[in-house]
């Protein structure tokens, strides 16, 4: 082919998306010059967001590392020098050597993030095994008390297919937001309201998905599992119960109704702030469509009490039977990554210590001893933008001895390491990508050559790999070759050249979620008492509702100081911390804080005006948006925002973990709101 041709490569978008999105990339003299949307996968129609759109920019911009960089100013101020790829390794083995020979593996921290996925991020750990071990994260950022929720309720995680969404005649779309965060969730919403169905939203922000909403619910935020115990009453009390269902496949129902009646309606009124009459409008609902689908988002199991209150959101459509049918159940992710098997694993090593949670990332690794951490590795992660608590992470981070990033961009976290290295785009590799919003498993194939000096993370450990003289057929270097042995692996019945134009959905999928009632719980039913999550957690059996941590009734002195509730929802164009190198997306996203007309009007607000958000840990400036739908009481400042502008939110949240799953809870965060002198 003439290089002054233009060629087409279909690949996927792996990042942290519930839409995993195929994509056909136009590549003209080895550069990506344009992206579209691939119509080789019926859920995503070729369709893609505005994100994907910006890939050419982003891949091609001035400002991504092309060579291994070594630190020359102080930690934070972005000041490196370039080295050569040999350099920077023989600094690795130098610090990595004698941490583990006077220290133990234990005292290097590896800490891996979500900014990529696919089943290569495994090949880091045929390194680390060999390495000795390490110390590494447990529980995650995003949704590991939704998912701790959902195992011990319903045994594991699946939904029916996006399309059967258009056999709803209810859909309640409870904390989620799927106009930004799964664009391709949205379309089936939208086509099956417009096909007659009601849409329910339970949210404290009036978001992008709501519009067309028959019903909007307000609850104070954290106060969901409460919200949920009040309609299971009123449902129970009013005896719109699946009594045939309940017998069959649920486990502890009369234990649940008897915990019921500790609970007043009037109380769950009070402390939910949400009116009895909408309460009762959506128990009409409920009566009307009994069988109803329930979309979950991720924003309330980002408080302190985030596994229970999945545990109750999610046990109402069991009242109703609403679970293994066409037009029901629950939609809270797929989990089709399980499927791909590594074949490359050495023998773990029996000093790896998993001990610290990613939300107390800032508190956790001074405490550990015995080895103390002395180095860190990072790697597709920016935890000094996405972890709560940056401003404390910033004073650990200083401390420790040698850390190493591996970036495209110089972010807010590279700007802490010692040393650099310059990694490969998604678009520069090859892959196997696994969606959770729906189960096709795709093909990630590279497009171009990657700029400069930059390497995929698994070159880099090859190389590691070679300096520790480690056994190499753990590292294997044909990327074709190993996702063939992945698929063999994984018992896949495709081939790598097959999957190059189609996706691979397994042959057992069902479209309908547990419609055989396969249920993976002890009892194998659904469970409504779970004996398993008091044993594993220590939380009652029962989904009990407690108070997040701080809030206007958990913590009342901080809330005479604080008193608006912060919600940190995520921005239609970001992906947590990524996207911000891009400027066409930063010309039309606005850091802004969304406050209600009555909070604005008691601190002499307008929009547009400057104001400090403000507690304890820290301050962020933004200007003022003043929005009707938003709950009185709370503020939304959309996540995302770079600590290099000062306008990171995660100064202002404490690094506290969710009731289970070791989650990071963002959303238990009281703050103020004052307006700034012009």
């Amino acid at each position: 082919m003439d290089q002054n041709e233009i060629s087409a490569v279909n690949t996927v978008c792996s990042k942290n998306c519930f839409a995993t999105c195929p994509l056909k990339v136009y590549v003209k003299d080895d550069k990506v010059i344009k992206v579209e949307g691939n119509n080789n996968n019926p859920i995503t129609r070729g369709k893609i967001c505005a994100k994907g759109r910006v890939y050419p920019e982003i891949v091609n911009s001035k400002e991504r590392i092309l060579y291994p960089l070594k630190r020359t100013g102080a930690r934070g101020e972005g000041e490196y020098e370039n080295i050569s790829w040999d350099e920077a390794l023989d600094l690795i083995y130098m610090h990595f050597e004698k941490i583990r020979r006077e220290d133990g593996p234990e005292a290097v921290l590896y800490y891996q993030g979500s900014g990529n996925f696919g089943v290569m991020r495994k090949y880091a750990y045929s390194f680390w095994h060999q390495f000795g071990g390490y110390t590494g994260t447990i529980g995650d950022l995003c949704d590991p008390a939704a998912e701790e929720g959902m195992k011990y309720t319903y045994g594991w995680r699946t939904q029916n297919s996006l399309e059967d969404l258009l056999n709803s005649k209810l859909i309640i779309l409870w904390g989620g937001n799927p106009a930004h965060t799964n664009i391709h969730a949205m379309y089936f919403i939208n086509e099956a309201v417009k096909n007659g169905s009601k849409l329910v939203t339970i949210d404290p922000r009036r978001n992008e998905s709501s519009s067309k909403s028959t019903l909007h619910i307000y609850p104070r935020g954290g106060t969901d599992g409460l919200l949920a115990i009040g309609i299971a009453k009123l449902l129970v009390e009013n005896s719109i119960v699946d009594n045939n269902f309940i017998e069959q496949y649920t486990f502890g129902f009369e234990k649940y109704k008897e915990f019921l009646k500790e609970y007043t309606v009037e109380e769950v009124c009070r402390l939910t702030e949400v009116p009895l009459e909408e309460l009762n409008k959506l128990v009409e609902l409920i009566k009307e469509n009994p069988k109803y689908a329930m979309m979950l988002g991720y924003g309330f199991q980002r408080y302190t009490n985030g596994g229970q209150t999945i545990r109750a959101v999610s046990l109402l459509p069991a009242i109703t039977g609403s679970i293994g049918e066409k037009g029901c159940g629950i939609y809270a992710g797929e989990s089709q990554g399980t499927l791909l098997k590594w074949p490359y694993f050495p023998e773990e090593p029996t000093r790896i210590r998993l001990s610290i949670p990613k939300g107390r990332l800032a508190s956790e690794i001074e405490k550990i001893d015995s080895p103390k951490i002395k180095a860190m590795w990072v790697e597709k992660a920016n935890p000094l933008n996405s972890n709560p608590n940056v401003g404390k992470l910033k004073t650990t981070l200083d401390k420790l001895d040698f850390i190493v990033v591996t970036d495209s961009f110089l972010t807010d976290t590279a700007k802490y390491a010692d040393l650099v290295l310059p990694a490969a785009s998604f678009l520069e590799e090859d892959d196997l990508v696994a969606a959770y919003g729906h189960p096709y498993i795709q093909l990630k194939q590279k497009t171009v050559s990657a700029p400069g000096q930059c390497k995929k993370d698994r070159e880099i450990y090859r190389l590691l790999g070679e300096r520790f003289k480690l056994d190499m057929k753990y590292l294997p270097k044909d990327d074709i070759e190993i996702l063939s042995n992945v698929i063999k692996y994984s018992g896949l019945n495709i081939t790598v050249e097959e999957m190059k134009n189609k996706p691979y959905i397994p042959e057992d999928y069902d479209e309908i979620a547990f419609r055989n009632k396969d249920f993976k719980t002890s009892s194998g039913k659904i469970e409504f008492y779970s004996e398993d999550i008091f044993k594993d957690w220590g939380v009652n059996q029962l989904p009990v509702y407690e108070e997040p941590f701080e809030s206007k009734y958990s913590s009342k002195e901080d809330y005479l100081k604080y008193p608006l509730q912060l919600i940190t929802a995520h921005a239609l164009e970001r992906i947590n911390s990524q996207f911000t190198e891009s400027k066409k997306l930063n010309d039309i996203f606005t850091p802004v804080i969304h406050i209600h007309p009555e909070d604005a009007k008691v601190r002499n607000i307008d929009s547009g005006d400057m104001v400090k958000i403000y507690n304890q840990r820290g301050e962020v400036f933004v200007k003022a948006k003043i929005v009707e739908g938003i709950k009185i009481g709370a503020v939304n400042v959309f996540e995302g925002l770079s600590e290099s502008t000062k306008v990171s939110v995660n100064n202002l949240i404490e690094d506290m973990i969710t009731d289970m799953g070791f989650g990071a809870s963002y959303h238990t965060c009281l703050v103020e709101v004052k307006k700034l002198d012009k």
